[in-house]
């Protein structure tokens, strides 16, 4: 293993060169971004060192990085910043070792150091498995970013090549694109993130007393409608069946309640009944109402 480390040195420090490599960034879906790598010709690509930057959201753990092109098995700032790490492997087909991982610090040798992260690198190199220098022909899927704690609606990744570790480095080299955005869409949330951090709290206690309150979330719930169902061939959606199930409900507290019948998400007196005076109220306040009369609940999203 003694002849790893200066190989992935070599890599590391090696000058930037142009490369027939395109490197992309898209939306995969469920609040992650993908990387991808097209090698065209006879370009071989040794080590990628790319910075990625995101906007309006974070990278939150080492693990929410994922997929990672299994042709790159060597995690060159984590060999770095872990030396010892290499008397653990049996030899060098172990690599890339069991806990090593391909963030770096986006500022100096070594590994990311802190998180939840805005910037960082992803760090990588392609060895034999004789320990020599390897590389990489065929393109593919680089890897997967999961997204946490977004500011709004959607964030922006973007990558560029890390100067500092010298970018896309291979043979046979001609042209190389390796800058590039792509917005990144939040998914529906579930219910219990799309309410206010009091009803949070109410929406946990009825779920430790065995309730499913996910109800709180159905378009018209809000406003009375106890069944997302409409009534009569009216097609009322505040009527009969709210109406009872308000009355079987009546002054019940959180351990027994029904929360759909819990129209106000909020207990009412000193003795915190969860369906009392502000339910019914609702209830009288939209009965007979249909759907065009009513605005949507703000915990719902349409499908």
């Amino acid at each position: 293993m003694r002849k790893v480390l200066p190989i992935l040195l070599a890599i590391a420090i090696a000058a930037p060169a142009l490369a027939d490599v395109t490197v992309s960034v898209s939306d995969a879906g469920s609040e992650t971004a993908q990387i991808a790598l097209a090698i065209d010709g006879g370009a071989v690509v040794r080590g990628v060192a790319l910075k990625v930057t995101i906007t309006g959201a974070e990278l939150a753990a080492i693990a929410d990085v994922t997929d990672v092109m299994a042709a790159f098995n060597a995690y060159i700032d984590y060999y770095y910043s872990n030396p010892g790490f290499f008397g653990g492997l049996a030899d060098e087909t172990a690599l890339p070792g069991t806990g090593a991982h391909a963030l770096a610090d986006p500022d100096a040798a070594g590994v990311l150091a802190t998180l939840p992260a805005n910037t960082f690198v992803i760090s990588l190199g392609a060895l034999d498995n004789s320990g020599n220098q390897g590389g990489v022909t065929a393109g593919g899927l680089l890897c997967k970013i999961k997204l946490s704690n977004f500011a709004g609606t959607s964030a922006q990744v973007c990558i560029e090549p890390d100067a500092l570790r010298g970018g896309i480095v291979g043979d046979n080299l001609g042209t190389v694109s390796a800058t590039a955005c792509a917005d990144i869409a939040v998914g529906v949330l579930p219910c219990r993130e799309r309410l206010t951090a009091a009803e949070k709290v109410d929406y946990d206690a009825y779920v430790a007393a065995g309730k499913d309150p996910s109800c709180w979330c159905w378009q018209f719930q809000c406003h009375g409608d106890v069944d997302n169902a409409t009534e009569t061939a009216l097609k009322y959606r505040i009527y009969n069946a709210d109406i009872a199930a308000i009355v079987a409900n009546w002054k019940a507290k959180i351990t027994t309640a029904n929360p759909c019948a819990d129209i106000d998400h909020a207990a009412e007196t000193a003795l915190k009944y969860r369906v009392y005076n502000a339910d019914i109220a609702k209830v009288v306040a939209n009965w007979k109402k249909k759907d065009s009369a009513l605005t949507s609940c703000p915990g719902y999203v349409a499908p």
